[in-house]
């Protein structure tokens, strides 16, 4: 089973790419980590997010397919 599974968590304003932060896999189940990572995208980015007068968007960006493949074997 590969554990190598890269996962990054996008920002966007009016469209673009303004940041991009990997997510530790080990930790998505943890509450509120993903929360987290956003509000310190919001922080770093906090002017920039200022200036355009709109809310970021966030996405998760590359979900392997392999994901379900873990949680079945986890089931089974």
């Amino acid at each position: 089973m590969d554990l190598n599974i890269s996962m990054d968590l996008k920002m966007f304003i009016k469209g673009k790419l303004v940041d991009a932060k990997a997510i530790n896999i080990l930790k998505l189940n943890s509450p509120g980590y993903i929360h987290s990572l956003k509000m310190e995208m919001e922080e770093k980015n906090e002017e920039i997010i200022d200036l355009s007068n709109e809310e970021p968007q966030f996405f998760i960006d590359h979900v392997p397919s392999a994901m379900n493949a873990i949680t079945r074997l986890i089931q089974n």
